[in-house]
């Protein structure tokens, strides 16, 4: 079974669905889990405290029990290794694509690279909908060095949850309408993504 490794938005989104708990499923052949380090961003952030205040009941009971990777020293020790090496090659793709796209720059903080960095060392999935780690996986796919990583957006996570019959399909709409609903930025093209993946137009407020 492989880890599907969420980062803290994909978890809050998915957390606007029925589902309940979310992190320790096992779904599709995935264990879901998260980093320690990405339940502390949650908990040391005052907008994220205060923007899913309506959460924070359930939220307390499912941070405790921190559902994250058993990992042992030598993981850790690799884990290690390859943070080091990828957080300044993925920082150095990034300044390089945001100066031809004459764009922001943008970099990966420490809690991404070490999301990416643990991926590596235990082939996981991850979970995010941030755009500047779906490049940089990519790029890392292409770039022929044997990494088995893979990264999908929330509306992925709903398509394997409700393929295994975790939520249902009216659980599934209701939960984009609340995205939609609390203005999440959602990943570039998520439009198109859920079209494809549901076969049907996505859901939109009225």
């Amino acid at each position: 079974m492989r880890y599907l490794i969420v980062d803290t938005n994909c978890f809050l989104r998915i957390y606007h669905s029925p589902l309940r708990p979310f992190l320790g499923a096992e779904v599709g052949g995935y264990k879901v889990v998260t980093l320690k380090s990405l339940i502390d961003e949650f908990l040391q952030s005052e907008r994220l405290m205060a923007d899913y205040a309506w959460l924070q009941q359930d939220l307390a009971r499912e941070m405790a029990e921190a559902y994250s990777i058993n990992s042992s020293n030598e993981d850790e020790e690799d884990i290690k290794a390859e943070l080091s090496q990828l957080r300044p090659w993925a920082n150095k793709l990034l300044e390089n694509y945001c100066q031809q796209q004459q764009t922001t720059l943008r970099q990966l903080s420490r809690r991404d690279a070490l999301l990416l960095a643990t991926a590596a060392v235990f082939e996981g999935t991850i979970a995010s909908d941030e755009w500047p780690l779906k490049l940089v996986v990519e790029e890392l796919i292409r770039g022929g060095d044997d990494y088995q990583i893979e990264i999908v957006t929330s509306i992925h996570v709903l398509h394997i949850l409700e393929a295994n019959g975790h939520i249902s399909s009216d659980d599934r709409r209701s939960t984009v309408r609340s995205w939609l609903l609390y203005d999440e930025k959602l990943p570039r093209g998520w439009r198109e993504t859920y079209q494809e993946l549901f076969n049907e137009q996505p859901p939109q407020l009225q």
